[in-house]
């Protein structure tokens, strides 16, 4: 078989198809182990009566057969009588020798002949004594079976054993005897069911055979046929069992009590409880985010990622399996499981979001999105602000209110809360086709990892639950460390002042932890100490930075009043002239990643 990229599943026949290198060429795997063409209870005789050498139509004949089997199973070695008598048992027929052929007669058929009063209790010329006309026995209830337990394969419980019951009524019948029917055949319920009805009446019918006497002028009469014989005002009907020549010239037919409705059921199927159904679930490609990204829950503290995984598609997903590796050759055992149940909705940007600052609700700008999987839906402004529909867009995580799919199969996002979790630097820098993933807790998986992955390359791969290694998704990543960077400084101001003039650059911090608004309680630093630098620019280029230990020209950081001294001398060392205007970037430094995402400004004096 090839590839699953290759394999199209085929819903209307539950069944998995492929081209073959010959184009003109497809093949079809059915799901649920039926064959292509429904098997007949004919197809089935046939072939076991072909492998003790009887072959058709010189030898046999089951034309009469045209059931259609779902599955039967021979499951040791066994003669041809032993595998057919399941068959015989569940399907209601009879085997006869019949002009030199053996011929199978179906059960419950017409009769074929009537044998009046006249014709009854023949014997030979001469001889005395009483015969009856139609000699009958009967078995004691306590022979029979009140209840038929029959057991088979059911289909719809991934051909599981199941259990169909016939049982007649306490108060009706003496008889306490439990049968158990072991069928090795595939049944669905309501068939199963129906055909144990008929087996437990026909077994009560049959409690009744016939002996009649009859002259040859009834030769014709065989095993398995049906026929009436009348006597007294009373007529049976009897399924033949035997038929013996006498030398003397009668015929002894000896059958059972058989009756045409007996051999019609509407009885409903009872489904096994407890027993689950077993999906067969494809194993196709998956897709694999690992997000380096800010933290999302304090409670997730540490270096590390998130990883989103998902389906291609709307198809079920069993789950994927994710190997790391640090050359892409060998790759270690799986270090993550992603189940199915975080089966991620995730796509692409199909326009291109607007900058809009973080500060305030953007009301203005829209998003069109095309998912791969999964859908997403509106949620109330208050729901928003309590942290409902977090949604990375490229690198910046937002939240939108509402959310409107369109005929063409996208969505259309607006009414958004911008630059989330401190990713407010790249709300510029959004294009076309970047990635979309809903950042939900119950879909994301939260990756510690050491500290040596830190700026360094590693490489990963996605391996569908139940498919080939060499098959899986392949993605690498270089740690950044994003979710321990600390914020971007804030309310960046600066004044002049002496002489020369030198530039006093001060911002307000924020943090990673705790930030909840609290009157009269500052938020927490979030980090092991608190130190910045501050870079001065022309144009592209960084002509210095200030850090906690001053510069030779006096310039310096103060991390506890989170002020900067640009001196004039240095001024004058960096452009040859003192600055009016100044452009920036202020960091805050982690001990762990060091510098966090920067806050940037142009301050004129």
């Amino acid at each position: 078989m090839p590839s699953s990229e290759q394999m199209v599943y085929d819903a209307l026949n539950n069944a998995l198809t492929w081209r073959d290198v010959t184009p003109a060429t497809l093949y079809w795997t059915y799901l649920d182990r039926k064959a292509a063409l429904e098997v007949t209870l004919k197809d089935i005789v046939e072939d076991i009566s072909a492998r003790v050498g009887l072959e058709t139509p010189g030898d046999l004949d089951a034309a009469a057969l045209d059931d259609a089997v779902i599955g039967y199973v021979i499951s040791d070695r066994m003669s041809a009588r032993a595998a057919l008598e399941p068959l015989a048992a569940a399907y209601f027929f009879d085997a006869r020798e019949e002009d030199f052929k053996l011929e199978m007669v179906r059960r419950g058929g017409a009769p074929l002949a009537a044998i009046a009063e006249s014709d009854l209790a023949a014997r030979p010329d001469g001889a005395a004594g009483f015969v009856a006309p139609i000699a009958e026995e009967r078995r004691q209830e306590i022979e029979l079976p009140r209840r038929i337990d029959m057991t088979y394969a059911d289909p719809a419980l991934d051909y599981q054993t199941n259990t169909q019951v016939f049982q007649r009524t306490q108060e009706a019948v003496a008889s306490r005897d439990l049968k158990v029917l072991r069928l090795p055949l595939a049944l669905d319920a309501a068939e199963a069911a129906q055909r144990v009805e008929r087996i437990g009446f026909k077994t009560w019918q049959a409690r009744t055979p016939y002996d009649l006497r009859v002259s040859r002028k009834h030769a014709r009469i065989s095993t398995a046929d049906v026929i009436t014989a009348s006597a007294g005002g009373v007529t049976v009907t009897l399924r033949v069992e035997t038929v013996d020549f006498g030398a003397d010239g009668v015929l002894r037919i000896r059958g059972l009590a058989d009756d045409q409705a007996v051999h019609t059921s509407a009885a409903g199927g009872v489904p096994a409880l407890g027993v689950p159904a077993q999906a067969i679930v494809l194993a196709g490609p998956s897709a694999l985010h690992l997000l380096d990204i800010p933290l999302l829950r304090d409670a997730e503290e540490g270096l590390g990622i998130y990883v989103a995984a998902g389906a291609l598609g709307e198809e079920t997903w069993p789950g994927l399996s994710v190997l790391k590796s640090t050359d892409g050759e060998s790759f270690d055992a799986p270090f993550l499981f992603v189940p199915a149940a975080r089966n991620v909705t995730h796509g692409v940007s199909e326009s291109v979001l607007p900058d809009h600052g973080a500060r305030t609700w953007d009301r203005s700008s829209t998003l069109t999105v095309r998912l791969t999987r999964g859908a997403l839906t509106s949620a109330g402004e208050t729901a928003v602000l309590n942290g409902a529909n977090a949604l990375l867009v490229g690198d910046e995580i937002l939240q939108f209110a509402n959310a409107v799919l369109n005929a063409d199969g996208t969505t259309t996002l607006d009414t958004f809360l911008r630059g989330r979790r401190g990713s407010e630097g790249a709300t510029v820098s959004h294009v076309l086709g970047e990635r979309v993933i809903a950042l939900s807790e119950a879909t994301l998986s939260r990756v510690n990892l050491p500290d040596s992955d830190l700026a360094a390359l590693r490489f990963y791969k996605g391996v569908t639950l139940g498919g080939l290694v060499s098959e899986g998704v392949e993605r690498s990543l270089t740690l950044l460390g994003r979710a321990l960077m600390p914020y971007a400084p804030v309310d960046l101001r600066g004044t002049r002042a002496g002489s020369p003039l030198d530039w006093t650059i001060s911002w307000q911090r924020r943090t990673r932890l705790g930030g909840a608004w609290k009157d009269a309680v500052d938020v927490p630093l979030g980090e092991e100490s608190e130190a910045y630098e501050v870079e001065i620019l022309n144009g592209a280029t960084v002509v210095r930075t200030i850090t906690a230990s001053a510069s030779s020209g006096g310039s310096v950081v103060t991390p506890a009043a989170r002020q900067a001294l640009y001196t004039g001398a240095d001024q004058v060392s960096d452009f040859g002239a003192e600055q009016a205007t100044l452009d920036l970037r202020v960091y805050q430094l982690s001990a762990t990643v060091g510098r966090g995402f920067p806050g940037a400004a142009v301050l004129t004096g």
